[in-house]
């Protein structure tokens, strides 16, 4: 609750500060939520107004939106080499410059660490390291080692492996041990917010029901069975907000017949989610926004598998239990302690995602109301 408590302060102190009590909702969220995954894996966490942090949020953005239809743009993301040759042609935001950026600061906080057993996530590996060096097969000895605890580090992070080689996966791998599990968990704050603003009535029943249940208390995770509405409310973000198309990345083990085409084996398939949420014979009343679909007959919240925000498989995103918890704290702290009104002067914010890996929605300033 410490961070959830962090942005609401911040979100307050934007609010009266700044005339009309506009506050821009982009990167609003990414501080805290980064806060939560260093805390995870190093025990230690930053300032909200951190240059450094500031800074790898920032870098972080910038390549998610280079994984864009911009051919250019992608062509930077398959070849760590094209990459380098923008770099000296002096292209701004390029693959090889921010993963640099970034890969410094991921050093920084594992230098932090020392090993204890009882420690965070990366003092634990140390200690491993440092009990099993001389195992020559061991996962720890030596070099091998700290391999291993970039790739731990990186699954933790909830990153998937879009690499084509070993030099490109070591720049990327770095990208998505600081920002994965960051950006996503921001960025659908972000459309929390998008909704909440586009659909006021469904915002104030969303406050009721914490209202009635919690009263000025804050949440905990034991209350998520006791706000069924807030539940149906993000369930129904997830399905709407087109934040990630794809799901992550399975490779074909045979030769595969499927309507018609050949997948032979080995192929690297993605899932297209946004397809299978939008399907209208299933979903029916797909381009309306209706939290009560998740609703059962008895007024409990009952999550749809079609939905699948983090895949599917034994090989779902293993970040999903974090997220789910971090969306719920985070929306409850925000409608608990403010109401979230369009700009008049701009219009409504738009519900189309900016071109992207992840669907980032449009920045928007909101006009924020704290609730006494």
């Amino acid at each position: 609750m410490e961070e959830v408590m962090g942005v609401c302060e911040e979100i307050r102190k934007k609010a009266t500060s700044n005339k009309g009590n506009l506050v821009s909702i982009e990167r609003l969220f990414a501080p805290a939520a980064n806060n939560v995954i260093c805390r995870f894996a190093s025990g230690k966490r930053t300032r909200q107004d951190d240059p450094d942090l500031i800074e790898m949020m920032e870098a972080s953005k910038d390549v998610f939106l280079l994984w864009s239809t911009d051919l250019f743009k992608m062509a930077q993301m398959y070849s760590m080499c094209f990459s380098k040759l923008c770099q000296w042609f002096g292209v701004k935001n390029n693959v090889y410059e921010v993963s640099e950026k970034l890969n410094k600061k991921l050093h920084k906080l594992a230098a932090q660490g020392h090993a204890d057993k009882d420690g965070s996530f990366i003092e634990r590996h140390l200690y491993m390291q440092e009990e099993l060096k001389d195992n020559q097969t061991s996962v720890f000895c030596k070099r091998q080692g700290m391999d291993y605890l970039w790739g731990g580090l990186f699954d933790m992070f909830l990153a998937g492996n879009y690499s084509q080689g070993k030099a490109f996966n070591k720049n990327l791998l770095t990208i998505n041990i600081s920002i994965s599990g960051t950006d996503t968990t921001s960025t659908f704050m972000e459309w929390v917010l998008i909704f909440l603003m586009t659909y006021p009535d469904i915002q104030a029943k969303v406050f009721r029901e914490i209202q009635e249940t919690l009263g000025g208390r804050e949440a905990t995770l034991q209350d998520r069975s006791r706000l069924p509405y807030v539940n149906c409310f993000i369930e129904e973000v997830g399905r709407v907000c087109q934040m990630v198309d794809l799901a992550g990345a399975h490779q074909v083990e045979e030769d595969t017949v499927f309507r018609g085409f050949l997948f032979p084996k080995g192929t690297q398939v993605f899932g297209d989610m946004s397809a299978v949420r939008t399907e209208p014979s299933y979903w029916k009343d797909t381009d309306e926004f209706r939290p009560e679909r998740y609703l059962t007959a008895g007024g409990q919240f009952q999550a749809e598998e079609r939905i699948a925000p983090f895949g599917v498989g034994k090989r779902r995103c293993m970040g999903e239990v974090l997220a789910r918890a971090e969306a719920f704290l985070f929306t409850v702290g925000v409608v608990q302690n403010f109401e979230f009104r369009q700009n008049g002067e701009t219009g409504p914010p738009s519900l189309l995602p900016m071109s992207g890996m992840i669907g980032y929605p449009q920045n928007y300033n909101a006009v924020v109301i704290p609730r006494t």
